[in-house]
């Protein structure tokens, strides 16, 4: 279950943004970003992200290819810095009504708030949540990461371009 988890939180990390790519949003910029996310059903997480411009582009791209599958509305405002976007997706049986905020520069640091509302989760799923999230450049990429790669709490890795291909979107 925790492996699960993580990997949601992973493609929440990734996809997130990219549903406002039609802002022509700047593209993060290249290197390491240091990404908190702190869900209010549950502990804060610290992972870190290797991006490359490519990778990037194609995150973008597999978030738009998210949000277009599931998402029968998609409404967004922009204003400076600020992004607002307020969906309707289905996924697995559930619906999900959300409100999302995202601001900053995507050269140094970017803020996101998703506030959600879901009907139709498994018994135990709270049918409302906050995820707030930071994500801050921190320099070139350390650690063995190399474009793509995602750091997770414990020390696992991720690629992600692997798992957006298991999903069918790499």
């Amino acid at each position: 279950m925790r492996r699960i988890a993580l990997f949601s939180a992973a493609l929440l990390a990734i996809s997130a943004p990219a549903v406002a790519a039609e802002f022509n949003f700047p593209a993060r910029k290249a290197g390491q970003w240091e990404i908190q996310m702190t869900p209010d059903s549950g502990p804060a997480m610290t992972m870190a992200l290797c991006l490359d411009e490519a990778t990037d582009k194609d995150m973008m791209k597999f978030g738009m290819s998210l949000s277009e599958d599931m998402c029968a509305t998609v409404n967004q405002s922009r204003d400076g810095n600020t992004i607002v976007i307020d969906a309707t997706c289905a996924m697995g049986g559930m619906t999900t009504v959300s409100h999302t905020v995202m601001s900053g520069d995507f050269e140094t640091a970017y803020d996101m708030t998703i506030t959600s509302k879901i009907d139709g989760g498994p018994p135990g799923m709270p049918s409302e949540s906050t995820i707030t999230q930071h994500a801050r450049w921190t320099g070139d990429c350390t650690g063995g990461l190399q474009p793509g790669d995602m750091q997770m709490p414990g020390g696992m890795k991720l690629n992600l371009k692997d798992a957006m291909g298991m999903i069918g979107g790499g």
